[in-house]
């Protein structure tokens, strides 16, 4: 989690002594688990991305290679250290997804729909990757992905009751919520993890003259159920975009009824881990009447 910025000008030494001559950066605040900096170099935008913690970008730049080499349009790894001498933190220097996120659309048309579509498809090809273990991605693990938890029940009730509890100074029925939740677990429960983009949402899809360019911000890499992303995405669907992003996924990866149900669990489970933000508390209380349907 980002805390303090780094000084400006440090990163703009980090960048001219890899380009070895003098480039333009600026700091581009999106995103929280990593610092991340817009370089100028010969007319071309490249990333510039800062771990802020003692850890390296190693694991996320292998998750990137295998996407690339599935076929997934994500930034391509151009120059990785595992510790930067004036910075003392891990970089990552990635290729420019271009175009603009879709959320920033002014209308859904057919365009959007078939950019969502595309999405649906890379994600689903993204979640058919296997993790060993659930939780975040051990970034001291360089060559395999390993989750920090070994199995379904420690990762998904790690910290669950207690933002459930958080919720009870605003008028939620906690019993009803922690019996929703129990029941989620047994048709969730699984013993393979997938990897899970962890923070997938329209600012995260990007497109260009209305097609599909890429899936942007890998920081939140998880091991988690296949159908994760989807439940976050649910949550989080501003635009009426989720029953295009399913086709698309369902055009690679079956999606039953039951699973259905899943990502509507999983979407209450996403927004359930930051009930302490009234935004969420708002989400959680609309996917809770959506799977109340559920008998």
């Amino acid at each position: 989690m980002i805390t303090d910025e780094i000084d400006i000008k440090l990163v703009e030494q980090v960048a001219n002594n890899y380009f070895q001559a003098p480039v333009f950066v600026e700091r581009v605040k999106t995103g929280v688990s990593t610092y991340v900096y817009r370089v100028v170099y010969e007319g071309k935008s490249i990333y510039l991305r800062v771990l802020p913690e003692n850890t390296s970008f190693a694991i996320e730049a292998k998750a990137h290679s295998t996407m690339l080499n599935l076929g997934v349009n994500v930034p391509i790894p151009i120059y990785l250290e595992h510790k930067n001498d004036l910075l003392g933190k891990s970089i990552m220097l990635t290729s420019e997804i271009s175009g603009q996120c879709i959320d920033r659309i002014d209308r859904y048309d057919s365009d959007t729909a078939d950019v969502l579509f595309t999405a649906g498809k890379q994600l689903a090809i993204i979640n058919s990757i296997r993790v060993d273990g659930f939780s975040w991605i051990n970034g001291d693990i360089n060559d395999v992905f390993v989750g920090e938890k070994q199995n379904f029940y420690d990762y998904y009730y790690e910290k669950l009751h207690s933002d459930i509890d958080l919720l009870q100074d605003y008028g939620f029925n906690i019993g009803e919520i922690k019996t929703a939740v129990d029941k989620a677990y047994t048709i969730l429960e699984t013993d393979t993890a997938y990897l899970a983009h962890g923070d997938f949402d329209n600012s995260h899809i990007f497109y260009k003259d209305g097609c599909y360019t890429g899936i942007i911000d890998f920081g939140e890499i998880r091991g988690s159920h296949r159908l994760y992303d989807l439940g976050h995405y649910k949550l989080h669907d501003a635009i009426g975009g989720f029953s295009s992003l399913l086709e698309g996924y369902k055009s690679i990866c079956a999606v039953t009824d039951e699973d259905v149900e899943r990502i509507d669990y999983l979407a209450l489970f996403v927004g359930l881990g930051r009930s302490k933000y009234q935004h969420y508390r708002n989400l959680i209380q609309k996917q809770l009447a959506v799977v109340s349907q559920y008998k």
